[in-house]
């Protein structure tokens, strides 16, 4: 848990649905993160850019319009390669890591999921160390 006026890091969230953004956000915020929000891959990526130094990992849905998240997860690896990334999805765990191992992101989430899961794999996601540091 983050000390008093501290945070945890900040987190963009990258979903097309209003009340996961909001929840989500929620969840991460009592947590002790800032947070970000995007409700498409275009916005999660145009923010990402405007906040890139300030942001410590992102949270992508795999199923959105205008970018999807594969397309997402690509452009968030161009603009920081080794960028800490953790996708969601209403699909099977493996299914999704298997389709999503060549971009090398920090862990996968399976919708629905739980706050006290959401909060564990965002946390060690974090410890990791990105890769090239």
């Amino acid at each position: 848990m983050a000390n008093k006026g501290q945070t945890a890091g900040t987190i963009l969230i990258v979903d097309d649905e209003p009340g996961v953004l909001q929840i989500t956000r929620i969840i991460l915020e009592r947590a002790g993160f800032v947070v970000l929000t995007a409700e498409n891959g275009q916005i999660g990526l145009d923010m990402f850019q405007r906040h890139e130094a300030e942001i410590h990992l992102a949270l992508v849905d795999m199923t959105m319009p205008v970018l999807s998240g594969e397309e997402t997860v690509q452009g968030l690896n161009r603009i920081r390669p080794g960028m800490r990334i953790i996708v969601s999805s209403g699909h099977g765990e493996d299914e999704t890591m298997a389709r999503m191992a060549q971009y090398d992101v920090a862990g996968v989430i399976q919708k629905p999921f739980h706050a006290q899961t959401l909060v564990q794999k965002v946390r060690a996601a974090m410890e990791e160390r990105p890769a090239g540091v």
